[in-house]
């Protein structure tokens, strides 16, 4: 097999996976009343000191207005906090909240138990790679979207 066929194989295989992906995380966020973006900004809030806007933007891959969006839907549900910078008023920095932080950590809890579900007949080893094949591409594809968002 050619690497050429490997690839068309692999992404033959990706299609109905992203779609099953999609499908289980539709139903996850149902009745939760927030978009996947507002969880991926709280987990990206409880990794890290102060952020702003621009923070946020460029570490979920999307445009400055919507990273705007999803952090007032933050804001409105209280689980993260602007303040504004003493010395430069210009910028403003994004905390998460004792609030955010405990729904974010119940929300975390019930995605690992999908997740274990969704893994329950893949064995470690197989994680391992699969994590250590993402960690690998996910550099490149960042350098690519950079370059088509330039």
């Amino acid at each position: 097999m050619t690497r050429s066929d490997l690839l068309k194989e692999f992404f033959e295989s990706l299609i109905p996976f992203q779609r099953l992906v999609r499908t289980q995380k539709e139903r996850f966020f149902k009745d939760l009343e927030i978009s996947p973006t507002h969880l991926e900004l709280l987990y990206f809030l409880k990794h890290s000191e102060k952020s702003t806007v621009k923070d946020v933007a460029s570490r979920l891959n999307i445009t400055s207005s919507g990273a705007t969006q999803v952090i007032e839907e933050a804001v409105q549900h209280e689980h993260i906090e602007r303040t504004t910078d003493e010395i430069d008023r210009r910028v403003v920095h994004l905390t998460i909240t004792p609030k955010g932080a405990a729904f974010a950590k119940e929300l975390g809890k019930k995605h690992m138990h999908q997740m274990e579900e969704c893994f329950a007949e893949v064995t470690d080893e197989e994680i391992i790679a699969l994590t250590a094949l993402y960690t690998k591409i996910i550099p490149h594809l960042r350098k690519n979207l950079a370059h088509i968002n330039d």
